[in-house]
């Protein structure tokens, strides 16, 4: 797909998933919603200023990324404090028998 400056408001804004849009998950939609905020375009038309004051400087983050600006610097490089090493797997219960990771059960 394709999403220019000039047909973002078009295209962004009638959304009324919040949780669709990146960077708002389920408890930031939820607090969105409460407070009368239900689409892109009422975010993006809500003032910036009583945004920071809800949500401090998430509330800008929020604000800019309404209006369809992105200020993440793609060119910095970072390093988790902690990595980790995984295979992504998750089980249902904690293993501890080797018969039972074998299984995977």
């Amino acid at each position: 797909g394709r999403l220019s400056y000039h047909d973002f408001a078009a295209r962004i804004w009638p959304r009324h998933d919040l949780t669709n849009i990146w960077s708002i998950g389920k408890k930031t939609a939820a607090k969105l919603n409460l407070l009368g905020i239900n689409s892109v375009g009422d975010l993006a038309h809500t003032d910036p200023h009583w945004l920071k004051h809800e949500f401090g400087i998430a509330g800008t983050h929020l604000y800019a990324l309404a209006w369809g600006i992105d200020r993440t610097d793609l060119c910095v490089r970072l390093t988790p404090k902690n990595p980790s090493w995984s295979s992504s797997q998750v089980m249902p219960k904690d293993l501890s028998r080797q018969k039972d990771i074998e299984q995977g059960i």
